[in-house]
């Protein structure tokens, strides 16, 4: 269980400017407190940068004040299936043929155990989602084709694990932020929607929780995947890709 943001712009965003939204719905929003850790992963200049903590994000010791991208994903972490280490605190990364990706995961996938990731160490003890995330990178291996890699990667689990509260997830590579929708209970904790930037057409803003009433927030439908760019969007339904 987690609350996530995410973040794609025309222009560079501060970092800093972001984390107190996160901070409001981690802390006091469903569920809270969301405090096993916390994560923020950006594109700056096409570089990917991770600043990380096994801290609550309201406790944080980093600095943000010289962070910008034009990309951001924002996660705390409310551990169900892992151990409480950096190594299981999100948003992961990795890069694969000069490709660089982050992701974050909501949900728990009980038995997840079912698949094997190809980077997953038999001796490893990977939480669910980390394991999410390895899978997909499996798939992109084979695919090349970032959006395809999501797709495939949400339907191969859907189809190989029966213990599912949510996929519900935010993937980057840098150019697309896709955010996938799919749960199976507590609909209305396992939530995913956005905005306009600022209400303009300069990007959007995807997020867990409303962090300001006045937003008129849409909210994306169940089992879907939408495909952001900092000008437009595309959603499709899982079933039908």
């Amino acid at each position: 269980m987690c609350r996530m943001m995410g973040i794609i712009s025309q222009h560079l965003e501060h970092v800093e400017d972001w984390i107190e939204p996160l901070v409001h719905q981690s802390r006091f929003g469903l569920k809270s407190p969301h405090q096993d850790g916390y994560g923020i992963a950006f594109f700056e200049k096409g570089q990917l940068h991770t600043r990380r903590e096994v801290s609550a994000i309201w406790q944080r010791k980093t600095d943000f004040s010289e962070d910008y991208g034009k990309i951001l994903i924002l996660h705390t972490r409310k551990a169900s299936k892992g151990t409480l280490n950096l190594n299981n605190v999100h948003p992961f990364t990795a890069t694969l043929d000069d490709e660089s990706f982050a992701f974050c995961h909501n949900g728990t996938i009980f038995d997840i155990e079912k698949l094997k990731p190809s980077k997953t160490a038999e001796s490893e003890k990977s939480s669910d989602s980390r394991i999410y995330f390895e899978y997909f990178l499996d798939h992109f291996e084979l695919s090349g084709d970032f959006v395809e890699a999501v797709r495939s990667t949400v339907s191969d689990i859907k189809a190989g694990c029966s213990s599912i509260t949510s996929l519900n997830s935010l993937f980057t590579d840098g150019k697309q932020l896709i955010a996938v929708r799919y749960c199976l209970t507590e609909e209305g904790y396992y939530t995913l929607g956005f905005c306009p930037l600022r209400g303009t057409t300069d990007g959007y803003v995807i997020t867990t929780q409303p962090y300001e009433d006045h937003i008129q927030w849409q909210w994306l439908a169940n089992k879907t995947i939408t495909c952001f760019g900092p000008d437009g969007f595309q959603t499709f339904n899982i079933e039908d890709r």
